[in-house]
């Protein structure tokens, strides 16, 4: 699968700013969170990532605070209009103000939950390569947990990660 950057849009979006939709559908009020993610891709994207494809049904990877896996349903026209470029631009600005505001919030509630691992706030500021090797912890520590149930343990409780973050550590190498 392919990792894009993305912008979140609701279905008036293209009809508003002129932006035609070339292959595929737009988005509509039935797209919901309850249903399956879906996306829509510009040309040039199109041609950078699946040159000469169709990409209708493909899935792609979008990265950020809430990663997720979608399936493509359109594909735009690359054309842009100043007013459109504005537009694009002034809605991210407005999500990414949001988007602070959430993890500013997430952040404080885990500096105040005992027993918290403070090292996860601000994860957003990380390294791709760092905050991978946290979220490995997680995976390690569901995948344990799901093995405990299947072997009739609970999966509640507050489990230690110390042995964990050890295994996921780098290894540096000696100057």
């Amino acid at each position: 699968m392919t990792d894009v950057p993305s912008v979140m849009v609701d279905e008036g979006y293209f009809d508003t700013t002129g932006i035609r939709i070339v292959e595929g559908r737009g988005f509509r009020a039935t797209d919901t969170r309850d249903t399956p993610q879906v996306t829509i891709v510009n040309r040039r994207c199109v041609e950078r990532y699946w040159p000469g494809q169709n990409v209708i049904g493909k899935r792609v990877n979008i990265r950020g605070a809430m990663p997720r896996t979608v399936e493509i349903v359109g594909v735009k026209d690359t054309t842009t209009t100043v007013v459109t470029f504005l537009m694009g631009f002034l809605i991210l600005a407005s999500q990414n103000r949001d988007s602070e505001a959430v993890q500013v919030k997430l952040d404080e509630l885990l500096r105040v939950s005992p027993g918290a691992h403070n090292v996860l706030m601000n994860l957003e500021e990380l390294e791709e390569h760092e905050l991978e090797r946290i979220r490995t912890v997680y995976v390690k520590l569901a995948e344990k947990a799901r093995r405990g149930v299947e072997g009739g343990r609970s999966d509640e409780g507050v489990p230690e990660i110390g042995e964990l973050v050890e295994k996921t550590k780098p290894v540096r190498k000696p100057r």
